[in-house]
C-alpha cells in the first residue's frame, strides 16, 4: 500500500506543473505553436513518470520535454491562442509481484568433487635391443644440487686455474695458453706414435721366414759328432790297425760276459794276436759302471794292456792300436748328419699324421724321417692363423710327440732324441726340432 500512495502524490504534483505550463504557453506568441507542431511529428514514447515532467519554458518559447507526447487532434486554435487539452495520463501499475523465496531451511555445505582414477603401468620401451627400465613406484627422485661442486671449485686453486685457462682458450684460442711450437711438437710426436707400429709391422713382414729356402740350408746339415756308422772309415783312415774281428750281441754272454740289456748301441772289434782293440759302447742309463767293469775284465783276459779309455758323447771308447792319438783325432773329427733322410709332408699327409687341419695355419713346412721304423729325426714349422689355432696346434703336437716317446720306449737313442726336442715361437711361427744338434739347426733357421 505504501508504494501506491507514493504514486498518487507524484501524479498530483505533475498535474499542477502542467497547468502552470499551459498558462505560460497561452501568453506566448506563435512560436509556441510552431514548436508544438514539430513535437507532434516526432513523438517519443515514455515509460516512466519522471520523463513526463516538463521543465520550465525559456523566454524564447515553450520547448516540449522528452516525456510528454502531444497529439494533433488534442490541439485547438481559438483566435490566435493555443489551448492544450490533455487527457488524463494513465501510468502503468507498479509490479507488486516479488520473486518467490525458497523456503528450504537447510544451510548450504561445501561439496568436494572427487574423481577416482587408476595408474596404468606401461611396459618398458625398447630401443635397439636396449631395455629402458620403468620408473620405480613410490621412489622419490633425488635432485642433486650443484652448490657443493661450485663451492668446491671456488675453494680449490687448481680448479680455479683450470677454469681460468678454459675461459682464456675459449676467448683467445689455444695458442694463448700453449705456445704454437709446443703444439707442433706434440702433433709430430702423436703422428710418430701412430705411424711407428705400422712401420714395425712392415719390417715384421719382411723378416718372415722363407720356408721354401729352409730345406736347402738344414736338410744336409752335418755336425761334429761320433757316429758308429763312421767307425770303419775311422779305422781305415788312421792306418793304425790290422784285421779286426767283430763281436755281436749273441757273443755278449758267452764270450764277453756282458748282459745285452745293459747296452743301447755298440761296436766291438778285437785282434787277439796283435793285441789290438776298438770298442765303442753306449750303455743304458744307470749301467755305466757295470758295462765298464765287464769290458775291463774282458780286455785283461785277452792280455790287452795299456789301452786308452775315452768317454765321448755318451760312449765308452777303448782304443789299443799302433797309433792311438791318430785314432782319437779321427774320432773327434768325425761328422754326423743332423737329420737322416727325410720326406716332405703335404697338407693331406699333415692332417693324417699330425691331425692338424690346413684351416688352422697359413704356412707349414713338415719334414719327417723316411725310414720311420728306425729314425725319429725331423722338424715341423707352422704359422697359425690366430691365437685359437695356435693353441690347437700346440696341443696336437704335444700329443704327437708323446706318441713317439711311447713308440721308442725300448730304443734309448730315439726316445732321448724325442725327449730332448726343441720348441720355440719365433716371429709368429711354431718351430719343433728333433735332431742330433738342435742348437745348430736353430741358428741356421734364424740366420
Amino acid at each position: 500500500m505504501a508504494n501506491k500512495k507514493k504514486n498518487s502524490n507524484t501524479s498530483k504534483k505533475k498535474t499542477t506543473k502542467k497547468s502552470n505550463s499551459t498558462t505560460k504557453k497561452v501568453n506566448s506568441s506563435k512560436k509556441t505553436t510552431s514548436t508544438a507542431t514539430k513535437k507532434v511529428n516526432t513523438p517519443k514514447k515514455t515509460t516512466t513518470t519522471k520523463k513526463r515532467t516538463t521543465p520550465k519554458s525559456s523566454s524564447t518559447g515553450v520547448k516540449n520535454t522528452k516525456s510528454k507526447v502531444v497529439k494533433k487532434d488534442e490541439i485547438k486554435i481559438i483566435s490566435g491562442d493555443v489551448e492544450k487539452v490533455e487527457k488524463e495520463v494513465k501510468l502503468p501499475k507498479l509490479k507488486t509481484e516479488q520473486k518467490e523465496v525458497s523456503k528450504n531451511t537447510n544451510n548450504p555445505e561445501i561439496v568436494m568433487k572427487t574423481e577416482e582414477y587408476t595408474v596404468l603401468k606401461k611396459d618398458p620401451i625398447r630401443y635397439k635391443g636396449k631395455e629402458k627400465s620403468a620408473p620405480v613406484q613410490g621412489k622419490k627422485r633425488i635432485v642433486k644440487s650443484n652448490a657443493k661442486k661450485v663451492e668446491k671449485s671456488k675453494k680449490s686453486d687448481f680448479l680455479k686455474t683450470i677454469n681460468k685457462l678454459r675461459r682464456k682458450i675459449k676467448i683467445y684460442g689455444i695458442n694463448s695458453v700453449i705456445p704454437i711450437k709446443y703444439i707442433v711438437v706434440g702433433i709430430i710426436i702423436l703422428a710418430l706414435l701412430i705411424i711407428t707400429p705400422k712401420i714395425f709391422s712392415l719390417f715384421d713382414k719382411k723378416s718372415n721366414l722363407d720356408l721354401s729356402s729352409i730345406p736347402d740350408r738344414i736338410d744336409q746339415l752335418t755336425t761334429v759328432s761320433f757316429d758308429l756308422d763312421d767307425v770303419s772309415g775311422i779305422i781305415s783312415a788312421s792306418d793304425a790297425y790290422g784285421s779286426l774281428k767283430d763281436y755281436y750281441e749273441y757273443d755278449f754272454k758267452e764270450t764277453i760276459g756282458l748282459n745285452p740289456t745293459y747296452v743301447n748301441d755298440y761296436v766291438i772289434k778285437i785282434n787277439k794276436s796283435k793285441k789290438q782293440a776298438f770298442i765303442a759302447i753306449k750303455p743304458v742309463d744307470n749301467y755305466y759302471d757295470e758295462v765298464k767293469n765287464v769290458i775291463d775284465a774282458f780286455l785283461k783276459d785277452n792280455e790287452i794292456k795299456k789301452y786308452q779309455y775315452l768317454e765321448y758323447q755318451g760312449y765308452q771308447i777303448y782304443i789299443k792300436s799302433d797309433n792311438d792319438a791318430v785314432v782319437v783325432s779321427k774320432i773327434k773329427q768325425s761328422q754326423q748328419r743332423v737329420f737322416n733322410i727325410m720326406k716332405d709332408l703335404k697338407k693331406e699327409d699333415i692332417e693324417k699324421e699330425l691331425k692338424v687341419s690346413d684351416a688352422d695355419y697359413d704356412e707349414a713346412l713338415v719334414k719327417t724321417p723316411m725310414v720311420v721304423k728306425s729314425d725319429t729325426c725331423g722338424y715341423v714349422i707352422f704359422k697359425p692363423k690366430n691365437q685359437s689355432s695356435k693353441e690347437k696346434i700346440k696341443n696336437l703336437m704335444e700329443d704327437y710327440y708323446k706318441g713317439l716317446e711311447a713308440k721308442w720306449q725300448n730304443n734309448e737313442d730315439n726316445r732321448t732324441l724325442v725327449q730332448n726336442r726343441y720348441f720355440e715361437e719365433y716371429k709368429g711361427y711354431l718351430i719343433y726340432i728333433v735332431s742330433h744338434d738342435n742348437n745348430l739347426v736353430l741358428q741356421l733357421l734364424k740366420s
